[in-house]
């Protein structure tokens, strides 16, 4: 019996160790790696965060405990504010986007309440660990040069930008948000050159609230309200308090307030950096207070017994997870390494099922419109149809990205079709007035049909847009030249010549 009770404890105390490692792993890739477009990493920390939950739960099982009740103030305010991410994805301006970012909402569940029901167990030595960590991240970043990374610099032009571009997105999506995650891609949509010279969006919360808008920054002051709620308003507990208890207690306030505080101008302040550092710290001073750590919990009646509704939790979270995770499961499948594998039978197996697991991701429909452009090379008309829809497809997911449009255009250039060309270039011009590409190809394309009048239209446009780029005004004294305006051309080639000198220094300055 002794011997049962030895391998019980060990077995739940491996457990908890490998519970510990994962989420600081966790931690460590969502502070240094994760980047916004990176669904691998992604995928991988939302795989650690889930690792970490069952593997406390199986050791809470192999020593006879029972866990908490996941069913707190906090922790319900946190299922709204996924059900309202879930909302706000579907009404994305760049869905795949935002799709990509609903496990971090997820993430945020789990995190607070592994803080209230497995780190407060241990708080003393995860406070020890958890500022040893920090400490040699931050020492690893700086001495491996990847300060800019973490640290986020970048140059004051632009941040500018980044800036501008927020308060633009704001803008025009107050209640809602533009989507999480998708205001990187709108870069065209709100800034001349975009693509050329894109913007730095700096930590802190602006860029939180242009993407969910009022509704979801409002969610979120509720969490830190009705947290601030629990902590000090709240009905106090009964439960006997050491001082250790009370010293870690106010240890984990200290770090809440300095991570709010410094979310203003770090890193951390994004997604998914603060939950991984707020949410833990939040449910352990959480149950610091209410003495959750000092009781055996409330899930399980008798111990070694698990209700059925606790494995079919755990299997419904498994279901959501994976459903959540299905745009890097779709990124992995259009993946190709050499041209040719586009025409094979494999791939084409590959870009059915990523169209049947993420319908919303434009890049699906992109590689699809590329599979039959290579098996076709536009030569069959029931495959130029088909082609045409793969295109618009894609657009309709991700109408701000330019290239879309413009590979479409490349492709009806070779059917000669010239009419519906322009119109969806007009069409790709008004959704991303930022890119010069777009009326570039028209003005070639109005030169070829004999339309000189709308092709200088055209570049007298551009003059409105991008007053002071060098090489873009370059181009268009050529441009000029061949629609028969020299004069025009002159003054273009004078006006590269004067911004010549300040673009010379700023790409010097900015190197």
């Amino acid at each position: 019996m002794l011997r049962v009770k030895n391998k019980a404890k060990l077995t739940s105390a491996a457990l908890e160790v490998f519970a510990a490692v994962c989420f600081f792993a966790a931690l460590c890739l969502s502070l240094i790696l994760w980047q916004p477009g990176s669904p691998g990493w992604a995928f991988l920390i939302h795989l650690l965060t889930y690792a970490t939950l069952v593997s406390w739960f199986f050791s809470m099982r192999v020593s006879r405990k029972a866990a908490l009740t996941p069913f707190s103030l906090p922790e319900i305010i946190l299922f709204l504010i996924l059900v309202y991410a879930i909302i706000n994805a579907m009404d994305s301006q760049v869905r795949f986007a935002s799709v990509e970012m609903l496990p971090f909402y997820l993430d945020a569940l789990v995190l607070f309440y592994l803080g209230a029901a497995f780190f407060a167990r241990r708080f003393e030595g995860f406070f020890v660990i958890l500022f040893l960590l920090f400490a040699g991240v931050v020492f690893l970043i700086i001495r491996l040069d990847y300060s800019e990374k973490i640290f986020f610099p970048g140059n004051p032009a632009a941040l500018y930008r980044g800036k501008k571009m927020m308060l633009a997105a704001f803008a025009e999506y107050k209640l809602e948000g533009c989507g999480s995650g998708a205001l990187p891609f709108l870069k065209t949509r709100y800034l001349p050159l975009g693509d050329r010279y894109p913007p730095r969006f700096h930590p802190g919360y602006v860029k939180y609230l242009a993407e969910t808008g009022i509704v979801g920054t409002s969610l979120a002051l509720v969490f830190i309200l009705s947290l601030v709620y629990t902590l000090f308003l709240g009905k106090k507990s009964s439960a006997s308090k050491r001082k250790t208890e009370i010293i870690c207690f106010w240890l984990a306030i200290i770090i809440l307030g300095l991570l709010l505080l410094s979310g203003l101008t770090r890193f951390h302040s994004s997604l998914p950096g603060m939950l991984f550092l707020f949410l833990p710290v939040s449910g352990i001073a959480y149950s610091l207070k209410k003495g959750l750590h000092n009781k055996t919990g409330r899930i399980a009646k008798s111990p070694g017994k698990t209700p059925v509704f606790v494995f079919i939790g755990l299997a419904i979270l498994s279901f959501i997870m994976l459903l959540l995770s299905t745009p890097y499961i779709g990124s992995i499948l259009i993946h190709f390494k050499n041209p040719k594998e586009l025409e094979t039978p494999g791939y084409g197996t590959r870009i059915r099922l990523a169209r049947f697991l993420t319908p919303y991701h434009p890049e699906v429909h992109i590689s699809l419109a590329r599979r039959l452009r290579a098996k076709s090379n536009g030569q069959k008309t029931t495959d130029r149809f088909s082609i045409e829809a793969a295109y618009l497809r894609a657009i309709r997911w991700n109408p701000w990205n330019e290239q879309y449009y413009l590979e479409l255009a490349h492709f009806l250039g070779k059917a000669q079709d010239y009419t519906t060309q322009v119109s969806y270039l007009e069409k790709g011009r008004g959704k991303c007035p930022g890119n010069p590409e777009i009326p570039l190809l028209l003005f070639r394309i109005y030169i070829k049909s004999g339309k000189r009048k709308q092709a200088l239209d055209v570049l007298d446009s551009l003059k409105v847009l991008y007053p002071m780029d060098y090489s873009l005004h370059t181009r268009m004294a050529r441009y000029y030249a061949e629609a028969g305006s020299p004069s025009l051309s002159r003054k273009s080639a004078q006006l590269a010549r004067q911004i010549h000198p300040a673009f010379y220094s700023y790409q010097k300055n900015t190197k």
